[in-house]
């Protein structure tokens, strides 16, 4: 996950810290977006119990062709 907006980094980084949240694998996390310009753009940041994936969900990343490492060159990790 690469995250450059400060407005959810920071609080990503309060819920690790925090010892009642901690590892964000053990929960999930819904990140809301209200605003369409630089100006006007706020994000919210809400930890979740963890819920199961949906089968349908689960599917869909399955037959998705994701290389990560790309991230590490610059290069698009969903190029064929």
């Amino acid at each position: 996950m690469e995250i450059t907006q400060k407005t959810i980094m920071m609080p990503m980084q309060a819920l690790i810290k925090n010892t009642k949240w901690g590892n964000p694998k053990n929960y999930d996390i819904t990140i809301t977006r209200k605003g369409t310009g630089m100006q006007d753009t706020e994000y919210a940041v809400m930890p979740n119990p963890h819920a199961p994936i949906a089968d349908d969900i689960a599917e869909a990343f399955l037959k998705q062709k994701i290389n990560l490492n790309a991230l590490y060159t610059g290069a698009d990790p969903f190029a064929n």
